[in-house]
């Protein structure tokens, strides 16, 4: 259940639009056609386009931060995958007023761009913007860019690092264990031209839609999109949809969850119940002994309680150690299955929850076996241990 919240809040903290359509082979006189006719389906507030491709820059390691060496190992150069997002130029003005940076300084012919360069702190989480640190110790830097499928040129292009998180996309490059970073490039449509060389591939192209009605929505320009039957293949998504069904998965594995818990610990409650009581019962004689050799009731309840505290910590010394490593596995073999965007959460709720529920059992069941023995008399408790 927390590893679906997880997954759940990763994408509602790096995803703000409510419909994307994505492509990557589609020609752009196609792509903006489609834009011009998609934007005006009902409900559509807010819209953009866009497009990937992706660069290979040689970078020194004395300007890389410590955390990004720290990454990447040891040596005097590193290699690093940039994406270079092309964005409408309603996006790109917006982009700008949130990174506070003047259009002006960014109306050249295209080597200045606004840059993301960020490493994660944890591992497996994509978090907050504030939980991430800068891959280089400047504010700006050169460097040579060549297209990672090799066609076209090389290009120097000077980064300027902001910290605002960038205009949503339809595939970025995310932190894996092989690239354990964001290093994402953005410009204007304008500027694209002067990047594409021919035959040069994108990596994914598209736009995204904030809607009032974002299944209304999704319904008209599915309508659309069959009218116009566009060539190259593309894919619809409805992240509401899409978030609709987390909540969903998330409500299901809690139920679950919960009545399964819920099960187990009245079965245990009732085997602790009975297994203590078995034990009371067959002890009457050493009992009935020390309370007829002059124990008080203060001292008879103050070692029922001790034994209450030891049966309860036996338990619980064996069980935490077991539950922790089987979440610890478990969490493995989700990372194996690609879950990367899930961290290991140490659950000590639940722990806290069961060493208190384990103590007030063991306190319970005790009480209860304790008080059937006191209202015994001694002498034919032990009359009948004799018999």
């Amino acid at each position: 259940r927390t590893a679906l919240q997880q997954a759940s809040e990763a994408a509602a903290i790096f995803t703000t639009f409510d419909l994307a359509l994505s492509s990557q082979a589609m020609e752009d006189a196609e792509m903006l056609a489609l834009y011009d006719r998609l934007k005006g389906a009902e409900g559509v507030t807010e819209s953009g386009y866009q497009e990937i491709r992706r660069y290979v820059c040689t970078v020194p390691a004395a300007e890389c931060t410590d955390d990004l060496r720290a990454a990447m190992g040891p040596g005097e150069r590193y290699s690093l995958e940039l994406q270079i997002q092309f964005l409408d130029r309603e996006s790109w003005r917006k982009l700008l007023e949130r990174a506070e940076l003047s259009e002006a300084a960014f109306s050249g012919p295209g080597e200045r761009l606004i840059c993301i360069a960020k490493l994660p702190n944890h591992v497996n989480r994509l978090l907050e913007p504030d939980a991430f640190v800068d891959m280089f110790s400047a504010d700006t830097l050169k460097m040579m860019a060549v297209p990672k499928d090799g066609v076209g040129q090389r290009r120097e292009i000077e980064l300027d690092f902001v910290s605002v998180v960038g205009y949503d996309s339809v595939g970025l490059l995310e932190p894996t264990e092989k690239v354990p970073y964001y290093f994402l490039a953005m410009a204007p449509w304008e500027v694209k031209g002067q990047f594409d060389a021919p035959g040069a591939a994108a990596e994914s192209k598209g736009m995204t839609f904030r809607s009032d009605n974002p299944a209304r929505t999704a319904a008209e320009m599915q309508e659309i999109l069959s009218g116009a039957h566009p060539a190259a293949r593309y894919f619809l998504f409805n992240m509401q949809e899409m978030s609709s069904q987390n909540t969903n998965m998330i409500f299901i594995a809690s139920v679950f969850a919960y009545v399964f818990i819920g099960m187990i610990s009245l079965i245990a409650a009732a085997n602790v119940l009975n297994t203590i009581s078995t034990s009371i019962r067959l002890r009457r004689r050493e009992l009935a002994m020390l309370r007829s050799v002059g124990m008080s009731e203060r001292g008879f309840q103050k070692m029922m309680n001790f034994e209450c505290v030891f049966y309860g910590l036996q338990a619980l010394l064996a069980g935490i150690p077991l539950s922790v490593l089987s979440s610890w596995l478990i969490y493995q073999g989700m990372l194996a299955g690609g879950a990367e965007d899930v961290a290991f959460v140490m659950p000590w709720a639940a722990i806290g929850v069961s060493v208190f529920g384990v103590l007030l059992m063991v306190f319970i069941a005790m009480w209860y076996a304790v008080g059937r023995i006191k209202k015994e008399n001694i002498i034919d408790a032990l009359r009948d241990e004799l018999s």
